[in-house]
């Protein structure tokens, strides 16, 4: 009995500590005071900048930062390409010419990781054609995004209104699903202690799920000025989250980790 007592404390503390990282990460979100227009600014001159450099079809891009660079999808235009941009120049470099419609795409250990429609992730070597890796998962709908962290992959699902973390094998670890919390999940991005962010685009919000998924919190929502949200971004550098409205607006938000 008292091995019992004791196994049955460990697992209670340790649900606590997966707890108490997401609160600290909901208590520890500050709304950067400026009114943004930067952010703003520079969102309309990179989307002039893409209609320029391409057809304008472009659906979700990856920042490569080895080569400073930007990976853009083509989604389901049948185009069945990606497009390198180089930062610096703001110039077209290179067209990577692939077999599937790519919709959203990902950077991780210098690959790419594309979602290819109701087939499951591609992985690409980073700049190349060459799919090094199909991986299949169980939850996955047009329009899918995915994240990568520390071997992780985390992938949103519209259709189910789910999210499931795999192993890189794409393994199964845990699925997420609570409709009255997440009915349409569409950006998904994850911090250094495995917390993840999904865009809740129906509700105009951001939700954090533990790193095991087990536990969720509604961190952002109208009031920090979302609306109509389709996708995030967590920079693991300078503890920032970046996100971005349908409408022509960005949020920027500093997390502060505490040790």
């Amino acid at each position: 009995m008292m091995e019992l007592n004791t196994l049955e404390e460990k697992e209670r503390e340790k649900i606590e500590d997966l707890l108490t990282s997401l609160e600290k990460k909901k208590n520890e979100i500050i709304v950067h005071k400026t009114t943004l227009l930067n952010i703003r600014q520079y969102a309309s001159e990179f989307q002039t900048f893409f209609s320029h450099q391409t057809d304008g079809k472009q659906l979700d891009i990856a920042f490569i930062p080895k080569d400073n660079t930007i990976a853009a999808t083509s989604g389901g235009d049948g185009s069945h390409k990606i497009i390198i941009i180089d930062m610096k120049t703001r110039k077209f470099s290179r067209l990577i010419s692939v077999t599937y419609s790519y919709y959203e795409v990902a950077y991780n250990d210098s690959n790419l990781i594309t979602c290819a429609r109701f087939k499951g992730l591609n992985i690409l070597t980073n700049g190349s054609s060459e799919v090094i890796n199909e991986i299949k998962i169980k939850e996955m709908s047009s329009f899918s995004y995915v994240a990568a962290f520390d071997k992780v992959l985390y992938c949103t699902n519209r259709a189910h209104r789910t999210v499931t973390c795999s192993d890189i094998t794409g393994t199964e670890v845990w699925t997420f699903k609570d409709e009255s919390v997440m009915k349409f999940p569409r950006g998904i991005t994850v911090d250094d202690d495995g917390n993840v962010y999904i865009v809740n685009q129906s509700s105009h919000s951001v939700i954090g799920i533990s790193s095991d998924g087990k536990r969720c919190l509604d961190l952002l929502n109208a009031k920090d000025g979302l609306y109509n949200p389709k996708v995030l971004y967590y920079d693991r550098s300078t503890n920032q989250l970046l996100v971005g409205n349908e409408s022509e607006t960005a949020l920027l938000f500093q997390v502060e980790s505490k040790t």
